[in-house]
C-alpha cells in the first residue's frame, strides 16, 4: 500500500468514526428512495413502474411487488443490458422525451438521474404526459450549489472522473464504475424542481432533504470536518436550496371536471 493510499485511508476511517455523532449524517435521501419508492408500489398492486435512468440495477427491486412491471430506461445499452431485475428495457435519453403512451404508467422514479440531463424541465413535463392521472413520481437529486456539484462544474468531466478514482479508491459511496458521469445540476434546487413539477400539473406531497455530503471529502479530515460546519449552519438556517441532496414525492393531479 502506496503512502497516499495509507494516508487517505487513515483519514476516511476517523471520518467514518465521526460520521455516527453527526445528527445529520442519518438523513440522507438517497438512503431512503428504494423504501419511498416500494411504499408508493405497494400502495395499488400492479402497477407499471418506469425507473429513468434505471441503468445496472434497481434500488427499490427487492422490495416491489410481483404483480408489478418494471421498465428501465437508460440511455446506455450497456448500462441496461446488465439489468436482469426488470420486465422491460427501454434505451432513450430522457431529455428528449419519454416513448411511452399517454396516460400509459402509473408511477415514475429516479434516482441521482435528473443532474445528468440538460432539460430537466422537459423531463418532467414529459412524466406529466406518461402518467396516467392520479400516477405519482418520486425523484431524488444531487442540487447544483453542494460544494462537490461546484467543484465538477468548475472541472472538467475527465479531471473529476481522475480526481474520484484517486481519492476515493475503496470508498463504499462511489462504486469504480457508477461514477463520475458527466453532469449539468441544471434547474436542480429545492425550489426549481418543485416549481416544474408544479407547472407540469402535480402535487408536491411529501419532500425530503439531504443535508450530509461531507463523505467526498473524507479523505482528508480538516477538509470534512469544514465541509462539516458549512452543513450544519446551513441546516440551521434552512437554506433548502443550498442543502446537497432533494427527494420529491409528487402526484399527478386529476383534470378538472
Amino acid at each position: 500500500m502506496s503512502v497516499s493510499t495509507r494516508f487517505f485511508t487513515w483519514n476516511r476511517r476517523l471520518c467514518h468514526r465521526l460520521q455516527h455523532f453527526l445528527p445529520h449524517a442519518v438523513e440522507h435521501p438517497i438512503a431512503s428512495f428504494g423504501g419511498i419508492v416500494a411504499q408508493r408500489a405497494a400502495a395499488r398492486p400492479g402497477q407499471r413502474i418506469l425507473d429513468v435512468g434505471g441503468g445496472k440495477t434497481a434500488a427499490f427491486e427487492p422490495n416491489r411487488d410481483a404483480g408489478d412491471f418494471l421498465i428501465a430506461m437508460d440511455v446506455s445499452a450497456q448500462e441496461l443490458s446488465r439489468n436482469q431485475a426488470v420486465d422491460a428495457q427501454v434505451v432513450g435519453d430522457a431529455s428528449r422525451g419519454l416513448p411511452f403512451a399517454d396516460g400509459s404508467v402509473d408511477l415514475v422514479v429516479s434516482r441521482a438521474v435528473i443532474e445528468h440531463l440538460d432539460d430537466p424541465g422537459r423531463f418532467v413535463l414529459d412524466s406529466a404526459r406518461v402518467l396516467r392521472a392520479g400516477g405519482s413520481c418520486v425523484h431524488v437529486f444531487p442540487t447544483r450549489w453542494a460544494p462537490f456539484a461546484i467543484i465538477n462544474r468548475a472541472i472538467p468531466n475527465a479531471v473529476a472522473r481522475a480526481l474520484l478514482r484517486m481519492l476515493q479508491k475503496d470508498s463504499p459511496y462511489f462504486p469504480k464504475d457508477n461514477c463520475g458521469f458527466h453532469a449539468y445540476y441544471r434547474d436542480c434546487t429545492y425550489s426549481r424542481m418543485r416549481a416544474h413539477l408544479e407547472r407540469a400539473g402535480f402535487e408536491v406531497v411529501e419532500t425530503r432533504l439531504g443535508w450530509f455530503q461531507s463523505y467526498y471529502f473524507d479523505f482528508f479530515l480538516p477538509l470534512y470536518l469544514l465541509s462539516v460546519a458549512y452543513e450544519l449552519a446551513i441546516r440551521a438556517l434552512g437554506l433548502r436550496d443550498l442543502c446537497p441532496y432533494v427527494l420529491l414525492v409528487a402526484e399527478r393531479r386529476p383534470p378538472r371536471a
